[in-house]
């Protein structure tokens, strides 16, 4: 698949945004990374879409550096910022959606349980034009049964406060428009609440049923605990900030490359 291109005043040519760009945080999953690489160029290959993989390495130590930079120097497609230090899924995110530059953007896990094959799903919702967002629920969650339960009572404290009904509001799998990315102001810690804050802004926002995968490599970063650590959060977004989007201190992201 080749860029596209347009053409400017005076006869200079500019590769126009991709169609759609995909942004992966990721903390030590080289093994997925390249797995969830090919994947993704197959599937959005098969639709026809131009399209930018952004990955966040969120100072991993297990050799993602240098397989960014191969995935990069295959097909410049793959883009990647890399952080000094670890700093949490949030400010992963935020630096993915500034590198971004895709008129759709999808967030996804790098752990291969969010599922390539997928993304059609997600893009196909949201090229209609009814909605803004278009998150992912788990239906068939594939996972521990302390986790799934925890994600269950989370969810349900979670609809039941922001008063934004969702049966999987904490899935990192999700696609939404241009505008939407641009207007998310995703402070530290929020990412659990990213379909609750857009709503508060006024976006479209709806959910759909996909299929679900068991981790292939390693173990999860993330216990059931961390649910009940968002429990705080929850509290901020629903209870001192409903006339709004939660405002609270975001640390600048420490960026030590960017590749492509």
């Amino acid at each position: 698949m080749t860029a596209s291109i347009r053409i400017l005043p005076g006869g200079r040519a500019e590769h126009a945004p991709p169609e759609v760009s995909v942004v992966v945080p990721a903390h030590d999953e080289a093994r997925s990374l390249v797995l969830l690489a090919h994947r993704i160029r197959e599937v959005l290959e098969r639709e026809s879409c131009s399209f930018e993989v952004v990955v966040v390495d969120d100072g991993s130590g297990d050799g993602s550096a240098d397989l960014l930079h191969k995935l990069h120097a295959e097909d410049p497609r793959f883009r990647a910022v890399r952080l000094a230090r670890r700093q949490g899924k949030s400010a992963a995110l935020r630096c993915g959606l500034q590198a971004s530059r895709g008129t759709l953007v999808v967030m996804m896990d790098a752990d291969l349980q969010d599922l390539p094959e997928e993304l059609p799903v997600l893009l196909g919702v949201l090229g209609t034009g009814h909605f803004d967002v278009v998150q992912a629920w788990r239906s068939d969650r594939q996972d521990a049964r302390g986790k799934v339960f925890a994600s269950w009572a989370f969810n349900a404290l979670c609809s039941a406060f922001s008063g934004v009904r969702l049966r999987d509001v904490n899935c990192g799998f999700k696609a939404m428009t241009r505008d939407a990315a641009d207007a998310l102001d995703l402070g530290d810690d929020l990412h659990r609440f990213i379909p609750v804050l857009l709503h508060r802004r006024g976006f479209r926002v709806t959910e759909i049923a996909v299929k679900h995968a068991r981790r292939p490599f390693g173990r999860s970063k993330y216990g059931p605990l961390r649910y009940f650590r968002g429990m705080g959060d929850l509290l901020t977004v629903a209870l001192l900030e409903r006339a709004g989007t939660p405002q609270r201190p975001v640390r600048p992201a420490d960026v030590v490359e960017r590749i492509g």
